[in-house]
């Protein structure tokens, strides 16, 4: 089925969607399966909620029935057929009397010469005396095609890749949300992401948790416009204070951010929620139970009905870990509270966003983590070293040393060297890693 955008002319084909008899828009059975997946690949495609009993390989399965975005029609326009084109007719010319003219021999043209391959590549074995260039020739020839051929496949790959940079960076995202109105995201999200935005809408709150650098504060800000609301921060907190406010010398109540987006609505994002002092978080989950709380100085505030919370940590919750050792354990009625979405190095994001297209540090990362893990070494490789390291790359030794290791000892570096896989051991930061030993 084709679709085209009444504005731009734009005509896209939508796989695994028919048109019924009465012009309604079918899924096939497997879209169910992978909603997120098609919605991303075709964002004019809406939900509708609806679902339709069809005939499907003699069977009865019940499809998602789908809608088009406002700015987009299915394609009935059909190329028109090329007309037949009508025989010339040959005309007479006057009969040219031999005595008027001298008679002209044809001038012959030269035959069309067919279009010139590239040659393959060859391999000059002139040097070779006799019978040995007859022996060695095959082989030294089987050699030049195999390595223009890897050369070609190299090439070909890069080419892929910066196209696969490029589409992912123009990638938008149109969410329904509950109440029926869209809402646009521009630009990449992380997986589930939708989801994150219709709980949020729906009055649930969110806590992201996962290793650092995983893109959460980046998240948060993308919620936030995604819901058009004003956002608000908080870090790690130790006193109460700092998350309730207090009253100055003078008497006068001085605000916090969570006062801010209490009073104004808007989405608070609390980041390292996990690691922040109990009497902090209490009061986090005493809005969220109640929607009210009573204020230093001011006194007791009802929260404004488009106030909304999302955290984020390392942890579930649960407490220190070998990786994050000042976690805290929340008490459970705060994590009843939130909706649990998990995050991770995702190298849709990575690789566009942090490594700007570059595969080879991206596939070495993406390795080295996978070694830590294994290594049981505390070592985190952030996006934010990805970003650094790319940002480094004449010098890559010294980005390791600076960017990444940060005065790790030379056998851990050792350990997770020999713990890389042939996929990370075959890239140029390998070899930086192994000066570093």
């Amino acid at each position: 089925m084709k679709v085209k955008n009444t504005k731009t002319g734009e005509v896209v084909n939508v796989k695994n969607v028919n048109i019924d008899s009465d012009g309604t828009l079918i899924a096939d059975v497997w879209a169910p399966k992978k909603s997120d997946r098609f919605f991303e690949i075709y964002p004019m495609m809406v939900r509708t909620g609806e679902r339709r009993e069809v005939e499907f390989k003699d069977t009865t399965v019940t499809c998602d029935i789908l809608g088009l975005d406002d700015d987009w029609e299915v394609d009935t326009t059909r190329k028109p057929r090329k007309p037949k084109t009508e025989p010339k007719e040959d005309k007479e010319e006057p009969k040219r009397e031999a005595k008027d003219e001298p008679k002209t021999e044809p001038v012959p043209q030269p035959e069309p010469q067919p279009k010139s391959e590239p040659k393959p590549a060859t391999f000059n074995v002139s040097g070779l005396e006799g019978g040995l260039a007859q022996v060695f020739a095959p082989v030294f020839q089987n050699v030049a095609e195999q390595i223009e051929a890897s050369i070609r496949a190299k090439v070909d790959a890069e080419m892929s890749d910066l196209k696969r940079v490029a589409e992912e960076k123009a990638r938008s995202l149109k969410i329904e949300l509950p109440d029926g109105t869209k809402t646009k995201v521009e630009g990449l999200t992380m997986d589930g992401f939708d989801d994150m935005v219709r709980d949020l809408a729906a009055g649930y709150a969110v806590y992201m948790y996962g290793p650092a650098g995983t893109g959460k504060s980046h998240t948060a800000k993308q919620l936030a416009d995604a819901l058009g609301l004003p956002y608000y921060e908080l870090n790690q907190v130790e006193f109460a204070h700092e998350v309730a406010g207090y009253g100055d010398a003078s008497g006068k109540y001085v605000p916090t951010p969570l006062y801010e987006a209490v009073t104004k609505g808007g989405l608070l994002f609390f980041d390292e929620f996990d690691r922040s002092a109990q009497s902090a978080t209490t009061i986090v989950n005493t809005l969220l139970a109640n929607r009210r709380f009573t204020f230093p100085v001011v006194g007791n505030v009802e929260a404004h009905p488009n106030f909304r919370v999302v955290a984020a940590g390392n942890t579930t919750m649960t407490g220190a870990s070998n990786e994050y050792v000042a976690a805290n354990v929340i008490d459970a009625s705060s994590r009843d509270r939130f909706i649990f979405y998990k995050t991770y190095y995702d190298e849709r994001i990575e690789l566009p966003v942090m490594a700007g297209g570059d595969k080879e540090l991206v596939d070495f990362m993406q390795d080295l983590r996978q070694s830590i893990e294994k290594s049981h070494i505390q070592l985190v490789a952030s996006m934010r070293a990805t970003k650094y390291l790319h940002t480094h790359d004449n010098n890559k030794r010294t980005a390791l040393e600076r960017g990444l290791f940060k005065g790790m000892d030379a056998e851990d570096i050792r350990v997770l060297y020999n713990n890389l896989s042939s996929k990370g051991l075959v890239t140029s930061w390998a070899d930086a890693m192994n000066g570093l030993c």
